[in-house]
């Protein structure tokens, strides 16, 4: 059964069955930027705890928290208090993040009748937060039953990213830059430049490519076609009756009075920079070129080296967006098979009322 904190932010999943009234949404918290005391709650103001039964033999007990997507939060720590004397947290693709021994909190302890209940608190900080995780409790003493008094999740938010509703299916852009940020990883300039482009495009709603390949045309046209008729440092001279928007380009790239809004982020600069001086230097390749027999061979050269060019830059951009797409598909799926697997785990485990 998938049961939610009071806050919704945070959803829950145990391997094992609840047999207690209490569920675990109900001792679910989750207080902001690892603000996890020993006193955040006495157990006097809670509730009661909860029951966890084993059903198949040799299964672990596992605690699965998972942030909800849009509320721009991760899981930074967990603690949980409980009978189990050791806990240890792995990624949902079953990475090793960390163990914690617990420690005897003599405010918990409680005896029934002849039995009296140990509880131990098990406080562990993740060196790299996540967006979801599994607790594996441990060192339960051959119990079948486990019972849990309190689990406390320690949640990081990203600024301006608190409830932020999403208007429609995409990836979050600004999440993935921050959690890398927070790993300590970078993109490769490819995906980098790839990434500025989808969030272009998802910030102004229109196609990237649709005003920065015409600019690139323009300008590549522009390098090929100006002849030095006045100086031979007069490369990119304007050709008369040429396309008016040529004239417009510079003033659309530096967001000034040739256009009202740049149809190229800011960030793409360096890399248009770069394509516009590989393109310079193609031309200047061949004005130099002792082999030049002709004005035709001349341009021939320079428009097959600027074909050539666009091509490679197309093409390296369709396998990095190919990649990535690649790359968000198999989490979406893996995650979309987790899911199944522990909703068809947990209607096996449903008891089957006879037919009279």
């Amino acid at each position: 059964m998938m049961s939610s904190s009071g806050d919704s932010v945070v959803s829950s999943h145990t391997s094992w069955v609840c047999i207690s009234p209490t569920e675990l949404k109900e001792i679910l918290l989750t207080p902001q930027e690892d603000l996890i005391t020993q006193d955040i709650l006495e157990p006097s103001d809670l509730c009661a705890p909860v029951l966890l039964e084993r059903v198949e033999e040799s299964s672990p007990c596992l605690i699965t928290l998972l942030c909800r997507p849009d509320s721009g939060a991760v899981i930074s720590s967990v603690q949980v208090v409980s009978e189990a004397r050791t806990l240890e947290v792995y990624s949902l693709s079953g990475d090793y993040c960390g163990t914690s021994r617990g420690e005897e909190d003599p405010r918990w302890q409680h005896s029934s009748g002849e039995e009296k209940r140990v509880f131990y608190r098990s406080h562990l900080v993740l060196e790299f937060p996540l967006a979801s995780c599994e607790v594996k409790l441990l060192s339960l003493g051959g119990r079948s039953v486990v019972v849990i008094r309190q689990v406390v999740v320690g949640l990081q938010f990203y600024q301006g990213a608190e409830f932020r509703p999403v208007p429609a299916p995409s990836i979050d852009l600004h999440r993935v830059r921050a959690m890398m940020q927070e790993m300590g990883t970078t993109l490769s300039p490819g995906a980098q430049n790839l990434m500025d482009m989808v969030q272009f495009q998802q910030k102004n709603k229109a196609d990237v490519l649709g005003g920065f390949l015409p600019l690139l045309m323009e300008g590549g046209a522009l390098a090929c076609l100006a002849k030095e008729k006045k100086a031979a440092g007069d490369v990119a001279a304007p050709v008369p009756g040429g396309n008016p928007d040529q004239s417009s380009a510079p003033g659309a790239v530096a967001g000034g009075p040739g256009g009202n809004q740049s149809p190229v982020s800011p960030d793409l600069l360096p890399m248009l920079h770069s394509v516009c001086g590989h393109v310079t230097q193609l031309r200047l390749d061949s004005l130099n070129s002792p082999k030049k027999l002709n004005g035709e061979r001349e341009n021939q050269m320079c428009s097959e080296g600027l074909e050539k060019l666009l091509e490679n830059v197309v093409e390296k951009r369709m396998h990095d967006l190919e990649n990535r797409l690649k790359e968000h598909m198999d989490a979406r799926l893996d995650a979309l098979q987790q899911r199944l697997e522990l909703t068809l785990h947990q209607l096996s485990l449903l008891p089957c009322s006879p037919n009279p």
